[in-house]
């Protein structure tokens, strides 16, 4: 029965490495993607050496609303597909839910550099008081493209995503930048909704939030988790027409 099981579990992890090599081989790593990524890194070295209002403002537009999500889009759209790959990949890999998490698994790949590189940024700027909710951010973003896949047109995913990534984090921004003007306080639940959007823009205005920081992180990840757990589920049940 051990032995059986043992054997089991190896099957298991040989399908998932299969079922992500498939998608790390398709180009998700593409020259173009890696010059976006090496000339975030580089932007986001000059903003963390800047002083002033000028800092604050570069690494919210730059992490949260503008240079990262393009990155993060660019990936997430790789591995989502249309119906008939989805159907081909499935007649490959013989499971749903592998074929589910192994997308997810290739776009954690392909993400994770970036996010150890700007990690280190920011700590080597006196600033890591901003890596977790960086790592926040690209657990949010992975649930995000869970849900992408769950539209079977790769125009409604592009369109959900550049929403998600971009046009809502920057209107968070706005929201922000107009409870600060008003001095006022924003309430629990728009609080967790602008956190889950934009973590690290939120920290930068932690004082405009009426939620604990650590409270909001725990919230946006348990979010994100649920998250992706029922758009798995859903996705199994989800019907092709070919």
């Amino acid at each position: 029965m051990a032995l059986r099981n043992q054997e089991s579990k190896t099957f298991t992890l040989k399908r998932i490495r299969a079922g992500t090599r498939l998608f790390l081989k398709g180009g998700l790593f593409h020259p173009l993607a890696i010059i976006i990524a090496i000339f975030i890194v580089f932007s986001c070295y000059n903003i963390v050496k800047s002083t002033g209002y000028q800092k604050m403002v570069g690494l919210y537009l730059s992490l949260d609303s503008f240079l990262l999500p393009i990155y993060v889009l660019q990936a997430a759209f790789h591995v989502i597909r249309d119906a008939k790959t989805t159907i081909f990949e499935l007649n490959l890999l013989k499971d749903w839910y592998l074929l589910f998490f192994s997308r997810l698994l290739a776009l954690g790949i392909a993400i994770t550099p970036l996010l150890l590189a700007l990690a280190i940024i920011l700590y080597l700027g006196n600033l890591s008081h901003l890596i977790l909710p960086l790592i926040v951010r690209f657990i949010t973003y992975i649930s995000i493209a869970a849900l992408a896949m769950l539209l079977q047109s790769r125009k409604g995913s592009l369109l959900f995503l550049v929403v998600s990534f971009i046009i809502l984090p920057f209107g968070a921004q706005i929201i922000f930048s107009y409870t600060s003007a008003q001095g006022e306080v924003i309430d629990p639940i728009l609080s967790i909704v602008l956190y889950f959007l934009a973590p690290i823009t939120s920290t930068i205005y932690c004082e405009l939030l009426s939620l604990n920081l650590t409270l909001a992180q725990l919230l946006t990840i348990l979010t994100s988790l649920i998250i992706i757990l029922l758009s798995a589920i859903t996705f199994k049940k989800l019907e092709y027409e070919i």
